[in-house]
Parts: C-alpha cells; structure tokens; sequence
C-alpha cells in the first residue's frame, strides 16, 4: 500500500529526473504527479511524443537507459516498474489538467504548495 502524501524528496527528484531526460534530449511535453485510489499510491506521469512515433515499449526503453546514468537516489525512489508511466502528450490526464490549470511552464523556481493531499496534482509542467 502507497502513501496518501507526496513526499518532498519524491517531488524533489522528479525534477532531478526531468532535468536529466531534458539533458538527454528525451522529448517530455508534460509531468506530473498524481494519486491513484485504485493502487493507493502517487504516480509520476511523463507525457512523451516517443509513445506516440515509437510506441509505449520503446519509450521505456529509452527512459530505462536514460535512467541507468543518473544518481542512484535517482533509481532507487523512481522506476518506470513501480512509479512512473509514460504517456501520450494528447492522453485525455493531460488534457484534464491543462483544462484544470492551463499551461504550466518548466520552472523549478516556480512555487507550488508544499503539500498535496490525494485530491490534488503536482504539476512540473504542461
């Protein structure tokens, strides 16, 4: 069973995460975090065009690659196996949360609310 709170650290290395992919030059058009009752547990979400050209397999593989080079903290809290799916940038949860907040920009210094109960989203961008 999952927590019902997003952790900082969890929050924290997301951005390391998608600091890295963007690095890599790993195409992203949105991220976030968000709660599934179902599993009981937060899921971080990444939108990516390699679903739609090559397909939902490759684009684990190349996250799974990707994520091989960066910071065990890194690999040990987010794993495409336990916490992290990949998407379509025109899936209907991106569309939602941009009707829900609108465009949200890449920027790590941007405040967000520093908690998030299992209503809310964590948006890093849309």
């Amino acid at each position: 069973m999952g927590t019902a709170v997003l952790v900082r650290e969890e929050r924290e290395l997301g951005w390391d995460l998608l600091e890295s992919l963007e690095e890599a030059q790993y195409p992203l058009q949105a991220a976030f975090w968000q709660y599934l009752p179902e599993s009981e547990e937060w899921r971080l979400f990444l939108a990516t065009s390699v679903v739609e050209k090559e397909g939902k397999l490759q684009a684990y593989r190349l996250l799974q690659e990707q994520m091989r080079q960066m910071s065990q903290d890194i690999q040990e809290t987010l794993s495409p196996a336990s916490n992290i799916t990949v998407l379509r940038p025109s899936d209907e949860r991106v569309k939602r949360l941009i009707k829900k907040y609108g465009k949200v920009a890449r920027d790590r210094s941007q405040f967000r609310p520093t908690y998030f109960g299992i209503t809310e989203d964590y948006v890093y961008f849309l």
